[in-house]
């Protein structure tokens, strides 16, 4: 992915200072060396004249690279973004790792000299993090004196650089907590971040409502609901930290400034390496630099609908590979992020939920030649409560349960191979179920392949579950459900369906010129009295497939009792050849 300036040369971006965590307060107490002003202010020229004699130079060595040709997937004010292969940055020279080396040395040399300068701190972590020098980094933060609330914030940047995620993200919080409302608002600030009526509200609503806002977006964004720490929130903490400390100084940009600017590095992120276009015709025309990306970055965000109904939510594809998304994340240690097949059923357990996920991930490439992964089954309620995550080891096709003690809102089915670095995603929303008045309720369905003997209750055909809805022609569909509220000896009328989809203009000829067998709807009607335990009871169907034509059929249940609202549920299935 590149990043492509559209001007040189441009004037002032306002930095907003970001307060601090606890962690780089107790080095901020220590004894620092007493300085004059004027001391203070010559070391200070010093390290600027270090900083921006690094970047002359550095531009002049950057190797040359092709300009994009005109092609801008997103524009932001002057700015050109637009996503290559992440083989396409150049290796750096040698020659400007010795600079940058030198150049850090220079710093921490002047650093000791005033400890308690914060554009000298800044600039150094800076460095150390742009050279992946996490530990480094770390340390520097740690050796800053300025006030506790900027050493902090440099924390959250450092311990990125290392990858320590759950760290970074535990100092965003400490720092974000030592902020007054109007500090906070700025350092989460997501305006740039979003678009449609949910930007609107944004823009409408006071600090105090945004702190809202932000939080449920900031929920629906992360990159793992089984990951205690929200990688994404720590990603703009640091963005915003990177644009104010490069607005402070140079880059191979040269002097950088302009909300724009902000807005792009908030959306996309600071370049992790550089290169720059070959002269041009004029006498001082040097070329102009090119960003490249770091880590592969993913569209993490939700749209709009997902946002005003979480039952909307969802995965696609273009959501996570979309080059002109408004914004996009890394998520550490992945470099490929897939989809799966997946299907969903949930049963009471008096207040608590048992769901049980079946899911299929090995046709999507992300996951190509990946036997097994960690695979993690989480159960979210909202942004507020703590989330329920199972985890397994298992293959890139399986079935996997979690228990709650409430009626999730959303889940997430993650599979992560950690060495390869490759992971698949499904998200979830839950609807709240049916909340007409009646004692009686029904769960999901559960479809599962009936081959075998015949179950009789739901542990025992949990692991012959439907993971992608397909079945063959001719085998047994299995259809488990639960009926809750009932009593003793309660008599139940019920009707289950195989009703075909709808068909399209090519499947209607097929079948007019006897290519294909009609599909018709298959329906069964009872009715009997169930075994009850503590008022629910389970009930198994199986439905011979012999006869029936291939194709994607709906099955619908539906349940009566006398004075009570008739439920229903459904699942769909394909029929494949065997």
């Amino acid at each position: 992915m590149i990043l492509l300036i559209g001007a040189v040369l441009l004037t002032a971006l306002q930095g907003t200072t970001l307060p601090a965590d606890s962690l780089a307060g107790a080095s901020s107490r220590t004894t620092a060396p007493t300085v004059t002003p004027a001391e203070s202010l010559a070391v200070l020229k010093r390290a600027h004249s270090a900083q921006s004699d690094f970047e002359r130079r550095r531009f002049m060595l950057l190797p040359i690279v092709s300009s994009s040709d005109g092609r801008c997937d997103v524009r932001v004010g002057r700015w050109c973004y637009f996503q290559d292969g992440a083989d396409s940055a150049p290796p750096e020279p040698e020659q400007i790792a010795e600079l940058r080396a030198r150049m850090l040395s220079r710093l921490a040399k002047l650093a000791a000299q005033v400890p308690g300068d914060r554009w000298i701190s800044g600039q150094r972590v800076r460095y150390l993090s742009e050279s992946r020098r996490g530990d480094d980094a770390i340390a520097a933060a740690r050796e800053c004196h300025a006030e506790a609330s900027w050493c902090a914030s440099l924390a959250v940047l450092a311990y990125r650089a290392a990858g320590n995620i759950p760290a970074a993200d535990s100092a965003v919080s400490a720092a974000l907590e030592a902020m007054t409302p109007a500090e906070r608002c700025a350092a989460l600030d997501i305006e740039p971040l979003i678009e449609g009526n949910f930007r609107d509200q944004y823009v409408a609503a006071s600090c105090a409502q945004r702190d809202s806002l932000t939080a449920r977006w900031l929920w629906l964004t992360r990159s793992s609901y089984a990951d205690s720490a929200n990688e994404v929130r720590v990603e703009i903490f640091s963005r915003r930290l990177f644009a104010q400390l490069a607005s402070e100084s140079s880059s191979p940009y040269g002097p950088i400034t302009g909300p724009d600017l902000r807005d792009l590095v908030l959306r996309y992120g600071w370049s992790e390496s550089w290169g720059r276009t070959g002269r041009g015709s004029g006498m001082f025309d040097q070329g102009t630099a090119v960003g490249f990306d770091g880590p592969h970055t993913y569209a993490l965000a939700p749209d709009d609908a997902a946002l005003a109904d979480i039952t909307a939510i969802g995965d696609a594809p273009r959501l996570r590979d979309d080059p002109t998304a408004r914004a996009r994340f890394p998520i550490h240690g992945t470099i490929a992020l897939g989809g799966m097949d997946h299907r969903l059923a949930l049963f009471r357990r008096g207040d608590s939920t048992l769901a049980i996920a079946a899911y299929d991930a090995h046709a999507d490439t992300a996951l190509r030649g990946v036997d097994s992964a960690a695979a993690a089954f989480t159960l979210v309620r909202d942004e507020h409560t703590p989330a329920i995550v199972a985890r397994a080891v298992r293959a890139t096709r399986g079935v996997i349960m979690a228990m709650a003690p409430w009626r999730p809102s959303l889940v997430a089915v993650e599979l992560r191979d950690s060495s390869s670095g490759r992971e698949a995603r499904a998200r979830i929303g839950v609807p709240s179920g049916d909340t007409t008045a009646g004692r009686i309720e029904l769960s999901d369905l559960l479809l599962f392949s009936a081959d075998t003997d015949l179950a009789t209750a739901l542990d025992s055909v949990v692991s012959r579950a439907l993971i992608d809805g397909r079945i063959a022609s001719g085998a047994r569909l299995g259809i488990f459900w639960e009926m809750y509220g009932l009593d003793p000896g309660e008599r139940v009328t019920a009707s289950v369906g195989l009703v075909p989809d709808e068909a399209g203009f090519f499947r209607r000829a097929a079948e007019r010129a006897h290519l294909a067998e009609p599909r018709t709807p298959v329906h069964l009607r009872w009715e009997d009295t169930p075994e009850v335990t503590g008022s629910v009871g389970g009930r198994i169907l199986t439905i011979g497939l012999d006869g029936v034509a291939e194709g994607t059929y709906t099955v619908e249940l539906t349940l009566s009792v006398p004075g009570q609202p008739t439920r229903r549920a459904e699942s769909r299935v394909q029929i494949v050849s065997p």
